[in-house]
């Protein structure tokens, strides 16, 4: 994957130490991926990304997913987001 420069490095966009910490808890709790059932869990996804107003370190906020589901996710977070800017722009 790329690096989108405009994104800023990771610890920028708040992965810092309490992300680190939240993440190892999520992981340790739910270790299964939830959308597939079927996987290891190796991400710790934002069910309604930052950037859309989800709280960053809110378990109610988190899902564990495997790589896999989370491409798939990402993607659709991304085509959620352009549809409302796009319906949003005169």
């Amino acid at each position: 994957m790329r690096h989108d420069i405009k994104r800023g490095t990771a610890r920028q966009r708040g992965y810092d130490w309490q992300w680190q910490k939240t993440r190892k808890v999520v992981l340790a709790q739910e270790p299964v991926c939830r959308m597939c059932r079927n996987a290891v869990a190796s991400m710790v996804d934002h069910i309604t990304p930052i950037r859309d107003g989800g709280e960053r370190l809110a378990y109610e906020n988190l899902q564990p997913l495997c790589n896999a589901c989370h491409v798939v996710k990402t993607k659709q977070d991304m085509r959620n987001r352009l549809r409302s800017e796009a319906m949003t722009t005169p």
